[in-house]
């Protein structure tokens, strides 16, 4: 996983992924995305409450098949007590 806030071994990970992947010729725009996000006011926000939650396990149903896997980064959202609680991805 990629260290927050600031993502400072971003580049070594990000190339070692793509290469697994077969996709290393996309390393440097996976690395701008990753950017993006590491500077946006939600994630940098949210780190710093301490409520960002990586690698989340799910398992659910689509199309009469159970799907397995992790959601990579998951940021709450607030929520206001006069609202209905929903869950946005």
């Amino acid at each position: 996983m990629v260290s927050l806030p600031e993502g400072e071994d971003l580049e070594q990970i990000a190339a070692a992924i793509c290469a697994e992947a077969g996709i290393a010729g996309a390393t440097n725009g996976v690395v701008e995305m990753a950017r993006l996000c590491l500077a946006s006011e939600l994630l940098r926000g949210r780190y710093e409450q301490s409520i960002v939650h990586r690698e989340v396990p799910f398992v659910t149903a689509h199309d009469g098949r159970v799907l397995i896997g992790r959601i990579d980064l998951l940021i709450p959202e607030p929520v206001k007590s006069n609202e209905t609680a929903g869950v946005r991805i």
